[in-house]
């Protein structure tokens, strides 16, 4: 729980929305409907910080969290998604001329990202993850990539990094700033390492009502000025913040500062403050509009025996389907994961399937859960032979 904002320290803050009762991990799947129905559940209590443009979840519980093996929010089965971060791999190469360094990713996932870097600049890798599944990892087809299903802490100091990435990761850290510092002091050679971090894009939330995103998981929600506030507060030099992914995520690429200590800025300037704070404060009410649209479409499937399956079994749909869940029109989740097929929805207790089962299902309605993937979908469905109508949320 927090008494003041986690990057500022400012102790006003402008309340968003609460949602009770929502699943404490969106990105675990469970193994029956049972087990989906009785899963741990938190609140959440959405706030924006005036000062800095941070918003975050104000009765953030760290005690409910502890990643394993089984988490899985791996997106590269997605063809949309593996281009990108194969893009995203050969830019980093190239821009850091990353050829022959040592790589080191903290929050590696299951590996994959970390594998297309090695593998684009003939690099040294080491990943860190909790969540690390040994069993998919080909050792013989990536010999020069090494991972540790483990957090990162002071026995690695003596893994040499040229570069750091990380993904995915501040977003579920109680106290972003410490996390960044201790990594400051563990790696030996931290100094001269190039800096990329990827966060979702908490604008993306309020300025185009990304609110599916919203999860117990995710405790803080960065804007650009919070995520350089952040790194100005570790003395660290930011070259470049953008947003990236359909303006999804925020990418920020740094080096440590030059200077002893930066001055940073209390807050962001002028208008672009103003505009934050009317986001926030628009924010309830038109939250409230999206929903009852969605509750009506709702009731006219009811009315109108409507097949309805959601696709995309991520952090989105399981959040979708949890708001809706009293709703009762959502029969399945659709997702490409095939290690989340035959598992079921935390909170709201779908089973999620391939996009094969769908031939036999022949629903009338698909809710595309992320619009970046619709024209991917499209083709999926078309190719099917689904005569579904696809309505992107």
């Amino acid at each position: 729980m927090y008494n003041v904002c986690p990057i500022c320290d400012h102790n006003k803050h402008i309340k968003l929305i609460g949602i009770t009762d929502m699943p404490v991990y969106c990105n675990i799947l469970l193994g029956s409907k049972d087990l989906a129905l009785a899963a741990n559940l938190g609140d959440i209590d959405l706030v924006a910080c005036p000062n800095c443009s941070h918003i975050y979840n104000k009765t953030f519980d760290p005690g409910k969290m502890d990643y394993d093996v089984e988490y899985e929010n791996s997106l590269h089965y997605s063809a949309t998604f593996a281009d990108y971060t194969e893009n995203l791999a050969n830019k980093l190469v190239d821009t850091h001329n990353l050829k022959g360094k040592n790589i080191v990713e903290i929050g590696c996932g299951k590996g994959d990202f970390l594998e297309s870097v090695c593998a684009a600049g003939n690099n040294q890798g080491y990943g860190f993850d909790r969540s690390y599944d040994k069993n998919r990892f080909d050792k013989f087809a990536f010999p020069h990539v090494n991972f540790y299903q483990e957090f990162y802490g002071p026995e690695h100091t003596n893994i040499p990094m040229d570069f750091l990435c990380c993904r995915h990761v501040l977003e579920h850290i109680q106290y972003p700033i410490d996390f960044i510092n201790e990594i400051k002091t563990i790696a030996k050679n931290f100094d001269q390492a190039g800096i990329y971090f990827e966060v979702p894009n908490g604008l993306f939330t309020l300025r185009d009502f990304g609110i599916w995103d919203i999860i117990y998981e995710h405790c803080s929600y960065f804007t650009p000025h919070s995520l350089r506030y952040t790194f100005d507060k570790c003395n660290l030099d930011v070259s470049n913040i953008e947003e990236t992914f359909n303006a999804q995520f925020l990418s920020l690429e740094a080096k440590k500062s030059v200077h002893a200590t930066k001055e940073v800025p209390q807050k962001p300037e002028g208008q672009a403050n103003q505009t934050f704070i009317n986001l926030a404060n628009s924010f309830f009410d038109d939250y409230q509009k999206l929903q009852s649209s969605w509750k009506e479409k709702f009731i006219d499937y009811k009315r109108r025996n409507y097949t309805v399956v959601i696709w995309g079994a991520g952090s989105k749909g399981i959040t979708f389907m949890n708001i809706f869940k009293n709703n009762g029109e959502i029969q399945y989740a659709v997702d490409l994961n095939p290690h989340k097929h035959g598992k079921f929805a935390p909170g709201s207790g779908q089973e999620i399937i391939p996009p094969e089962k769908l031939k036999q299902i022949q629903p009338d309605v698909i809710i595309v859960m992320n619009k970046a993937y619709l024209n991917e979908i499209s083709s999926t469905a078309k190719s099917l032979g689904l005569d579904a109508e696809l309505i992107p949320v």
